[in-house]
């Protein structure tokens, strides 16, 4: 069995897309100078799209672990 998560998901509209094609997992991503970067209220957006059971995951670089905790 293998699981799919997609990356790079900026809007609530993709974020339901990748799910209705059956991504098990999304990556939101949180690295400094990214075209794809969120800021944590997007983040937010994109997330509550999701219906329950899709994984949502934070993709981090360059960043201390307070700043990660600061996010999650």
């Amino acid at each position: 069995m293998f699981r799919v998560k997609i990356c790079g998901v900026t809007t609530p509209d993709d974020a339901r897309m990748v799910a209705a094609a059956g991504a098990d997992a999304v990556g939101l991503n949180f690295v400094p100078g990214s075209p794809r970067c969120l800021t944590v209220e997007s983040a937010r957006l994109v997330a509550a799209a999701l219906p329950a059971g899709i994984l949502r995951i934070g993709v981090f670089a360059g960043m201390d672990s307070s700043a990660v905790r600061g996010i999650a």
